[in-house]
């Protein structure tokens, strides 16, 4: 098994001609599987989409919305209040994620400059995104058993980031 191609359970459903968010989809009874068009990895990605978010969503859209409580200084050393469009777009991303199958659940946090922060600590990887007022992702992941894997992007496709959390194994 080649790691650069990784192995995806396909239900075998035809696909339609339904786009969401530059995804093709088919259904398949209660789960969709969506595939993207083009990958950044070497096939595209394809993901089991829930017909429900994930339990954990409620949590953290709960955690996202208190960020909004944070004013200015909030850390005690200078830290902007938490950007109402950055909460809007965090809750967004956290729901899109959340209707993946797969997806773990991520720690909610601030940053000093007023976004929000979701972070994913999965045994050997970890990826830390961060939500700003304008809907770009900033994100950072690091593969402790290999670091060639290691990336840090900027980018508006919600895709790239499911993308990382549902290939790689949970250790």
């Amino acid at each position: 098994m080649n790691p650069d191609m990784p192995e995806y359970a396909l239900t075998g459903a035809a696909f339609d001609s339904r786009e969401m968010d530059g995804l093709s989809a088919s259904a398949d009874g209660e789960t969709e599987v969506l595939a993207e068009r083009p990958s950044t990895w070497n096939r595209p990605p394809v993901f089991a989409v829930r017909s429900a978010p994930a339990d954990w969503h409620g949590d953290v859209d709960q955690a996202i919305l208190r960020l909004l409580r944070r004013g200015e200084n909030w850390d005690s050393h200078g830290a902007a209040p938490i950007d109402a469009d950055a909460v809007a777009n965090a809750r967004e991303i956290a729901r899109t994620l959340a209707l993946i199958d797969g997806v773990p659940q991520p720690t909610v946090g601030g940053t000093p400059d007023g976004e929000v922060g979701l972070a994913w600590d999965v045994g050997e990887w970890s990826l830390d995104l961060t939500v700003d007022g304008s809907g770009l992702l900033h994100y950072v992941y690091l593969d402790e058993a290999d670091s060639t894997r290691d990336v840090e992007r900027r980018t508006r496709n919600s895709t790239e980031i499911a993308n990382y959390l549902t290939r790689l194994p949970r250790r």
